[in-house]
């Protein structure tokens, strides 16, 4: 995570609800660092909001999983995804 701070400043500058820089900063460098777990929070924050959306059973694919501070995934078949620039 720590080789990819610039694109993660970039990206959580861009969905953040605050336009405090100092504060974006802060998040992005807790987040590349894993600063008291920091990532582990946040993958809970996204499948807590997945699972609401979607319900439990069709949250599934969209999950990110993975044990702490190892490599994490999702199930989501790679065909279905369309990366946009």
């Amino acid at each position: 995570m720590q080789n990819h701070y610039s694109e993660q400043l970039k990206i959580y500058g861009s969905i953040s609800n605050t336009a405090i820089s100092a504060s974006i900063g802060n998040r992005a460098r807790a987040l590349s660092l894993n600063e008291s777990d920091f990532l582990s929070l946040v993958i809970s924050r996204i499948r807590r909001k997945i699972e609401e959306i979607l319900g439990e059973d069709l949250a599934k694919p969209y999950i990110i999983s993975g044990e702490s501070r190892q490599k994490r995934r999702i199930l989501l078949d790679r065909s279905l995804i369309k990366v946009m620039d």
